[in-house]
């Protein structure tokens, strides 16, 4: 395993607290419905066509990106298990050679080690060919592909400090997206903020008075549901650190304006205590859809908008 280190924090000016903080830290420890976007999910069990459409993106991907004696970073996710499961493959057959894996979840290493796959890490290889993940959103009209990734809490809550590691060594990075509702012509929904240690209030007072008026901050329970403050058990990583969910009513914004990507992230690793977040807002080398005609590569600056106009999907999202 590699050290982990936080991000550089600058001081930033304290606002006086808004209402909706205020009230978070004095609301009681009831459960309350929480107001989660449904993401749809072809790949799963219920769906043997989905499941095949997300084998064939992951099939298609390992084809395209990994080559004899690369060094591969493996996300966390259903169609990023497919990936490992057909790279296992064509290793045993040894129409892959040579490839080693630098898993970046918990749950990746051991789907890796069950598929035979080699494992290394950043100590020993600092710069990976190419990294396979799932991705939760990705802006689609974005010339970088801004994404966000670490929403899903299941099978395991995200390991964001080590996937952002593995994603910074990367050469290309390749998203695997399990539909085209999730390639949206602006980001939106909510954004995991992993805070440093256990001190976890002040620094989600920072975030909420920086996006005052824009998102609600909720603190992550273990599993299902809970209330802003992460209800009876809040989730701890392995590391001591807080989860935190910045939920933006509805596309992400800062000071009421849709600014790049890159000022809204900067505007998050300014808060002292944030160690890292799921927006990646240098974007991706390409992302690769499954769609029922096939798989679709989407690269920077070739957009799905008119794909997304058609089917009736700008109309869907803002519902």
């Amino acid at each position: 395993m590699f050290a982990c280190s936080p991000l550089n924090f600058s001081p930033v000016q304290r606002a006086p607290l808004s209402s909706a903080f205020k009230s978070l830290k004095s609301l009681p420890l009831q459960t309350r419905a929480q107001k989660r976007r449904a993401s749809p999910i072809c790949c799963s069990a219920e769906s043997s066509e989905g499941d095949r459409l997300c084998r064939a993106v992951a099939e298609q991907v390992v084809d395209a990106y990994v080559r004899d004696g690369h060094v591969v970073g493996l996300g966390t996710g259903v169609m990023t298990n497919h990936a490992i499961q057909y790279l296992g493959q064509r290793l045993e057959e040894k129409s892959l050679q040579r490839v080693r894996a630098v898993p970046a979840s918990d749950v990746s290493a051991s789907e890796a080690a069950f598929h035979g796959v080699p494992q290394t890490d950043l100590h020993a290889h600092p710069e990976l060919d190419v990294m396979l993940m799932d991705v939760d959103e990705i802006d689609g009209t974005d010339p970088h592909l801004a994404c966000i990734v670490g929403r899903q809490a299941e099978p395991q809550q995200p390991q964001l400090v080590r996937l952002r590691h593995c994603a910074a060594a990367a050469k290309q990075l390749v998203g695997l997206v399990e539909s085209k509702q999730q390639v949206v012509p602006r980001l939106q929904g909510y954004l995991p903020v992993v805070i440093q240690g256990q001190d976890w209030e002040e620094p989600a007072e920072e975030i909420d008075d920086c996006f005052i008026g824009d998102a609600e901050i909720w603190r992550r329970p273990r599993s299902g549901t809970a209330n802003p403050r992460g209800g009876d058990m809040p989730y701890i990583s392995p590391e001591g650190h807080n989860l935190l969910d910045v939920r933006f009513a509805g596309r992400m914004t800062l000071d009421g304006r849709e600014v790049p990507y890159s000022q809204l992230a900067a505007a998050l690793e300014d808060i002292p205590g944030v160690v890292t977040h799921g927006l990646l807002a240098q974007g991706l080398t390409a992302a690769v859809i499954a769609a029922p005609e096939g798989p679709v590569t989407l690269e920077p600056g070739v957009q799905l908008a008119n794909e997304m106009s058609s089917s009736g999907q700008q109309q869907q999202l803002e519902q």
